[in-house]
């Protein structure tokens, strides 16, 4: 037996071999229906479906073995096909009950076939797609891409032609609208100034940029921009004239700009905005128009073009922001006045007009802190003013005009104060005083501690704390000399012990000297041996007031400068 018969053989025994096999399974399949069916008869919807599974089952398995013998008849005809033809002849000789699976073959051909499809798909696809971008390529070859703008139109879309009628009616129809600050707007014509426009670069040009088939390029968010190129000529010397003759571009209707400020506003410190104003810089005018026409632009603004002067310091600027904490240091002082024991506050509510920014720091008005100084003059200097005093007797007296008491050194205290409020510190202050009274009350600046001289009983009282010390009789000026001590109210000088009086006509030792009024003051006299009475009408002194020895000598030890004399009739 030959090599190829041996092959035959063992085909065709496997293939037996195959097809009882598949008929045992198809016969053991079928009694496992069969007993399926009988399990079920109990439950009417497992029965159901059990019963349909397996029908399923039944008819899959039915057409299986149709396909099988499908598949065993193509397999023959395929073998007859060979070029072999042994094979052929032996694959005849196989017996055509038997059963071959072909389920192999299916699926290879099911394969094919979606290939197939597959291609047919794809290229149907990609076939629209070329069309259509073809015919978007065409389309675009006359329009102009997406985000085009020429001139700042948007001409998106729009043909050559259309875009060529709008620049033409543009054109036709062109004049410059010129904006400025405060309704300060003008127009200006070709004819106004003889201008002429003529289109160079236009928008065929432009199209001719743009290639049609790269459109999908332009999809994008990104902008294109065109200008178109224009010849424009004018009359310059007549565009000036015109310009000049515009009543926001003449200085006397031109307001300039005011820088931000601090300022004080109810004792606090606020900031005050600048102000535009409206003050052109006519040369940057005319350029920024020159530019306009030139482009054959529609409008310009003279604001945008930077063509105002405008304020320095804003109101949001570090140095503004600076100057007002500046400022709310010095608001929050503090200045306490006393005299004696009269008190009073100087504070922001008062001095807060007084500040000023000069030279990068802030400053008090000379004028303004001395008005204040001597407005406190005026209320508390005592200087002249008119009293009422009542003697040791009981008796009340009225002092008129005399030069006791207090009196602020208005010079003095305008500088103190100045730089006590400069210093921006809280303080307490006591006036300049040029002079200054025994206490200080408004109506009583005598105090408790005075010389009483009663001219007209020619007796002296010595108070010390309210309480008499002594008293004494006296001898006043001579009337009759025309020396009379004059009256009022002043206070002690000095006091010296010995001293010597000289006068005109005179020269007198004393032991103790306290003068109160210039040259007039009180002193011993020992060359005489009477006081009081009316001595003083005849034999009075040259205006002094003569004391016994030992008065005297109690008054000097218990007098001191400044202490209140009263002189009264």
């Amino acid at each position: 037996m030959s090599e190829k018969n041996k092959e035959v053989e063992q085909t065709e025994s496997k293939a037996v071999k195959d097809a009882e096999q598949t008929e045992c399974e198809a016969d053991k399949e079928a009694t496992q229906t069969e007993t399926k069916e009988e399990q079920t008869e109990n439950s009417a919807d497992k029965e159901e479906n059990e019963a349909g599974k397996e029908a399923g089952q039944m008819e899959i398995e039915t057409e299986a073995v149709k396909e099988t013998d499908q598949t065993e008849t193509q397999e023959t005809q395929e073998i007859e096909t060979k070029d072999q033809p042994e094979v052929a002849a032996t694959a005849a000789a196989i017996p055509s009950d038997v059963f071959v699976d072909k389920s192999v073959y299916e699926q290879i051909d099911k394969r094919k076939k979606g290939k197939k499809i597959a291609a047919i798909i794809s290229i149907s696809v990609g076939g629209v797609i070329l069309l259509c971008y073809l015919t978007l390529s065409i389309w675009f070859s006359f329009h102009f891409n997406k985000n085009t703008y020429i001139d700042g139109q948007n001409v998106s879309y729009h043909t050559v032609k259309s875009v060529k009628n709008t620049i033409d009616t543009y054109m036709s129809g062109y004049t410059l609208s010129v904006n400025g600050r405060e309704h300060a707007s003008f127009v200006i014509r070709p004819e106004d100034i003889d201008m002429t426009i003529q289109a160079v670069s236009n928008e065929k040009s432009i199209k001719k940029k743009q290639n049609g088939f790269l459109w999908f390029l332009y999809l994008n968010n990104k902008r294109k921009d065109y200008k178109t190129s224009y010849e424009v000529t004018y009359d310059k010397e007549k565009l000036y004239q015109f310009l000049k003759d515009q009543d926001c571009m003449q200085e006397k209707n031109m307001e300039k700009p005011k820088d931000a400020y601090v300022a004080v506003d109810k004792s606090e410190a606020v900031i005050i905005p600048e102000t535009e104003g409206s003050y052109l810089d006519t040369d940057k005018v005319q350029e920024v128009i020159e530019t306009a026409l030139e482009q054959v632009k529609a409008t310009t603004d003279l604001d945008k073009e930077a063509c105002y002067e405008n304020a320095e310091i804003t109101a949001d600027s570090k140095e503004i922001a600076d100057r007002k904490k500046a400022l709310e240091t010095y608001l929050a002082v503090q200045i306490d006045y006393s005299i004696d024991r009269v008190t009073w506050t100087l504070d922001a509510s008062t001095f807060g007009d007084w500040l000023y920014y000069d030279a990068g720091k802030w400053k008090f008005k000379k004028k303004s802190v001395q008005a204040y100084v001597e407005q406190l003059a005026e209320t508390y200097d005592t200087v002249g003013t008119t009293r009422t005093f009542q003697t040791y007797t009981g008796r009340y007296v009225e002092e008129t005009g005399s030069r006791y008491g207090w009196k602020i050194d208005v010079e003095a205290e305008t500088k103190g104060l100045r730089e006590t409020l400069a210093s921006g510190r809280s303080q307490e202050r006591t006036p300049e005083f040029s002079q200054t009274g025994a206490a200080y009350t408004k109506s009583d600046d005598i105090g408790y501690s005075y010389v009483e001289v009663d001219l007209s009983n020619q007796h002296v009282y010595l108070i010390v704390s309210g309480k008499l010390v002594t008293d004494s009789p006296c001898v006043t000026g001579c009337v009759k000399n025309g020396h009379g001590t004059p009256d009022g109210l002043y206070s002690v000088t000095y006091k010296e012990s010995p001293s010597v009086l000289r006068g005109e006509d005179y020269e007198t030792k004393v032991n103790f000297w306290m003068p109160f009024n210039r040259g007039i003051g009180l002193h011993d006299a020992t060359w005489r041996d009477k006081f009081g009475g009316d001595i003083y009408y005849s034999s009075g002194s040259h205006g002094c007031v003569n004391l016994p020895y030992q008065k005297a000598a109690v008054i000097y030890e218990n007098i001191y400068a400044g202490m209140p004399v009263i002189c009264y009739y």
